[in-house]
């Protein structure tokens, strides 16, 4: 067998200021990379002898198949297929493993991925958004036989992911349920320095023009509303045609929701004292659907918002319609900066709202966790559970992940005093965000299962000095009232589902309802709580949640 090397199993989060050597792909040291080299050969013990980890991973070609979610936004622009990426072209020619790539259609992830667990045809491993949203819940996946607990698996095939593991004991906790077994090859964005990607911006020009502060308090985002309301900010004789803040459904888009953070809850479940929550049965709710509507009929809300679509959202606000909106920093704020001229200083991006005062640490209950529940399974019907574990470690190794994050160095990226720099073609095109740019040759910008290194998120989301005020502003957000992914067991599962969807919908519904003014929260509130506690039993349901975040924490 030709070209055969050994990887290294050192698997390293190096944190500090960047620092490495010039050179070539080898030169993987850097302060925010989650993956570094290490020296020796990687193996480990497995059914009574050794297992070393060696590339190409099999003696003759052999092909997998893989269920995952193609990426529309980014690589779907490009490719219909991820063969078509440059790096699983560079994956297949390191392991010797082909895949042959099974992808949903667009919108359709959750539905094809229940029909194929139906079926039991199941392909020999399967990407999934969210694990812990599995009807049943993942323990019953394992205990029915459908996905293999991949503990022992990963202990003896995936030195590389396993190595990491141990060095970050907390990600154990993360992808494990409360029986201790492992049901994922997880997608970790870990220690970011871009922790939330998504917030508030707007024009700074007309920010600048109504001569009033950037709002982060409810008051000053009422005083800048009223100010747009009353301005002709695009000069075309009229005041009334500019938007004050675009934005949608807010079961579509987080900006009407993220306001309830000034009040300190979440509209959903969430926790507080290691219990959990649930927004609607606060009092501070109706005092901000209150104001959601009175913003609403003041004109404030695009007229339209619960009908909008995010394409007809991303128009307007790049027509020159829109004054504020929430989106993130990349397919957001980077391609609103370029439709608008080319200067990010156009923009404004400001904190979370408070409700007085204005804080470094606002409460935010929409933030990136370091791991939202995906990742790849492995099918019990496959013919090769060891291979495939071998083939999902590949992307936790120094060069694998290098090249998922990056691409290939020469082509999309090079090394510049140790650091993996995009090319001109990747991180200054023309023509697309630097996501998409990206995504013509690597998931670097995209899911999968691997350690997304930071460094490629500094460049992507990180292009102007403006976004590195809102990374660093919107990082200090307090986001620990957020769900964690905790686990059901299968009567516990049916339980909490059909608790979810009748009472997330019906809050949902009537929320909608205060704020279009098809319904008057003081005279329906009283009557809401009464169907969410006798007609729906939400304390039960939030007796079975808090059970599972107790076992959750005791992990």
């Amino acid at each position: 067998m030709t070209g055969k090397r050994i990887l290294v199993v050192m698997l390293a989060l190096v944190i500090g200021a960047l620092a490495g050597c010039a050179g070539g792909g080898n030169a993987s040291s850097a302060a925010s990379s989650a993956l570094e080299s290490g020296s020796g050969a990687a193996s480990a013990a497995g059914a009574g002898e050794a297992f070393t980890y060696q590339l190409p991973l099999v003696e003759e070609p052999v092909t997998l198949e893989y269920f995952c979610e193609i990426d529309e936004g980014k690589v779907g622009v490009h490719h219909k297929d991820y063969n078509g990426l440059l790096q699983f072209q560079l994956f297949e020619q390191n392991t010797g493993v082909h895949i042959e790539f099974i992808h949903p259609p667009s919108g359709q992830s959750t539905e094809q991925f229940n029909l194929i667990l139906a079926s039991n045809n199941r392909p020999d491993m399967m990407f999934y958004g969210n694990w812990n949203n599995i009807a049943g819940g993942t323990q019953k996946l394992l205990d029915d036989g459908l996905f293999y607990d991949l503990k022992p698996m990963m202990d003896t095939y995936a030195p590389d992911l396993t190595a990491f593991l141990e060095e970050h004991t907390e990600v154990k906790k993360w992808i494990s349920t409360d029986q201790g077994a492992y049901y994922c090859f997880p997608y970790l964005r870990y220690q970011q320095e871009v922790a939330n990607t998504d917030g508030f911006q707007g024009r700074r020009d007309w920010l600048d023009k109504l001569g009033v502060a950037q709002p982060q308090t409810i008051a000053e985002w009422d005083a800048f509303f009223e100010a747009v309301m009353r301005t002709d900010l695009d000069g075309d004789g009229n005041p009334a045609n500019e938007i004050p803040l675009i934005c949608m459904d807010p079961t579509k888009d987080n900006t009407l929701y993220t306001f309830a953070g000034a009040w300190g809850f979440h509209p959903h479940l969430y926790v507080k004292d290691g219990k959990a929550q649930y927004g609607a049965l606060q009092p501070e709710y109706k005092e901000y659907v209150k104001k959601m509507a009175e913003w609403f009929q003041k004109g404030y809300l695009s007229p339209d918002f619960n009908s909008l679509d995010y394409k007809q959202k991303q128009a307007r606000i790049m027509n020159g319609e829109a004054a504020s909106w929430y989106d993130g920093l990349g397919m957001g704020f980077d391609t609103y900066a370029m439709s608008l001229g080319g200067d990010p200083g156009i923009l404004f991006v400001t904190n979370y709202p408070t409700l007085e005062g204005h804080s470094d640490a606002p409460v935010y209950f929409f933030g990136t966790l370091d791991f939202s529940g995906a990742g790849t399974g492995i099918s019990t019907t496959t013919k090769y559970p060891e291979l495939c574990a071998q083939w999902l470690n590949y992307w936790y190794t120094p060069e694998g992940s290098d090249i998922v994050n990056f691409g290939q160095e020469g082509v999309t990226y090079q090394w510049v005093d140790g650091f993996p720099q995009l090319t001109d073609e990747i991180a200054h095109n023309p023509d697309s965000s630097v996501s998409v740019a990206l995504g013509k040759y690597c998931l670097g910008a995209s899911w999968g299962p691997f350690v997304h290194d930071s460094r490629v998120r500094q460049q992507r989301l990180l292009r102007w000095d403006e976004q590195v005020e809102a990374a660093r502003m919107w990082a200090k957000a307090d986001i620990s009232g957020m769900m964690p992914f905790v686990s059901y067991s299968e009567e516990e599962s049916s339980q909490a589902a059909n608790y979810q969807n009748e009472i997330k919908t019906y809050v949902d519904e009537m929320t909608l309802k205060f704020i279009l003014g098809q319904a008057d929260i003081d005279q329906e509130y009283d009557k809401m709580l009464s169907v969410l506690k006798n007609d729906m039993d939400i304390e039960g349901y939030l007796s079975l949640v808090s059970a599972a975040v107790g076992r959750y924490e005791s992990r």
